[in-house]
């Protein structure tokens, strides 16, 4: 009686997705097939390189959602307030989710490649948020209005803070048009 069996599929799927789908299906179909004493697995290296994409892109996501906490958290002490840091959250929360909005309209498969550069959208949006804050931090002390306050903020920070986001912005379009 046997208790192994190789299976060679060839197959045009390029997806992470759709090649771990793929692979749970054959293995179903094996185990219904060949029964429970015949132990089913699918292996090679595109079955196995979709099944790490796929755990990192899991890891990945969660990273950020953690980030997300970490960064409320900082930005709350920073300023010793909750509600500043939630007020802070919003320039950092908005790109990724517009990122990941975006995508899923599109159709573009949440990848790898794509939920690092959530990871580095998050990045800009943090550093931006923090030079922003604390330079208003410190013009509301020596300012005599809030209007007063933010306009210096403006003036000192948001040239850099602008230029440094277009030019990493425009540096990941550069890959848009790679595979």
């Amino acid at each position: 009686k046997f208790q192994r069996i190789r299976i060679t599929a060839r197959t045009s799927i390029m997806g992470s997705n759709e090649v771990v789908r793929l692979a749970r299906e054959i293995e179903s179909y094996a185990g219904k097939l060949f029964g429970p004493a015949v132990d089913v697995h699918t292996t090679g290296n595109l079955v196995v390189v979709s099944s790490i994409a796929e755990g990192v892109l899991i890891g990945q996501v969660q990273s950020i959602g953690i980030a997300f906490g970490v960064i409320f958290i900082v930005l709350a002490i920073m300023f010793l307030s909750a509600r500043v840091g939630f007020a802070a959250m919003i320039p950092n929360v908005l790109p990724v989710v517009i990122f990941f909005g975006v995508m899923g309209w599109s159709g573009v498969e949440l990848n790898l490649a794509t939920s690092i550069i959530a990871a580095v959208a998050l990045g800009i949006a943090v550093d931006d948020t923090i030079h922003c804050m604390a330079r208003l931090n410190t013009q509301v002390k020596t300012a005599q209005t809030q209007r007063e306050a933010l306009l210096g903020t403006m003036v000192a920070v948001g040239r850099r803070v602008v230029a440094a986001t277009l030019t990493l912005t425009a540096g990941f379009l550069v890959l848009s048009l790679s595979e």
